[in-house]
């Protein structure tokens, strides 16, 4: 009768929506991907950038501090140079070896000095590069650490979302199967009708 047309015609209609639900938890599949490579470039964008600004502190903070050593052993040479010329004048009245004497232990004094100076820099430098580059280590180590767990934090909500989206799709083919299946016994038993008819 006119009931088995509908049925069909609903049958039809019920396939077309299904088809339409797949393409779009398709889209939604493909935007998620997307917005998942997105956030893995900014995690490494992050950290590139975090990389370069702690060289350039480190390479700062280097700079001023050898120039305010370097500062600080010329204001102790002048002083030195004065005391000297003090020492000098008050010397004048003794012998010219001894003057010379004084000199030569004086030049000798500033050599080691220098020397002392220059090693005590390096030391510095050193430790303080050392300090910076565990710095630079731990910082990375943490950056690392972080996007791996929003990695796998990422890969835990994708899996969950597919299985819940393959559940859906086969609870969906099932609704599918059995409306097909009564479709065709209400197609048989009109057709048997008609040859008993």
């Amino acid at each position: 009768g006119p009931h088995t047309g509908s049925h069909l015609l609903n049958i039809r209609n019920a396939r077309i929506r299904s088809e339409n639900d797949v393409t779009l938890l398709r889209n939604r599949l493909e935007r998620l991907a997307q917005e998942e490579r997105k956030a893995v470039k900014k995690i490494e964008d992050t950290r590139r950038r975090a990389e370069q600004i702690i060289q350039l502190k480190t390479r700062n903070e280097r700079t001023h501090l050898r120039k305010q050593m370097e500062a600080e052993y010329a204001e102790r040479q002048k002083e030195r140079a004065r005391e000297r010329l003090m020492q000098s004048k008050l010397e004048m009245s003794d012998t010219v070896q001894a003057n010379q004497q004084a000199v030569q232990n004086q030049k000798k004094q500033g050599a080691n000095h220098l020397r002392e100076q220059r090693s005590m820099i390096n030391e510095h430098l050193r430790q303080r590069q050392e300090e910076q580059l565990d710095r630079n280590r731990k910082v990375t180590e943490l950056i690392r650490e972080h996007a791996a767990d929003v990695q796998r934090q990422k890969m835990q909500e994708r899996m969950d979302y597919e299985e819940a989206l393959q559940q859906e799709m086969e609870e969906k083919m099932l609704v599918e199967e059995r409306k097909r299946n009564l479709a065709e016994k209400i197609v048989s038993e009109l057709e048997d009708q008609e040859e008993i008819a």
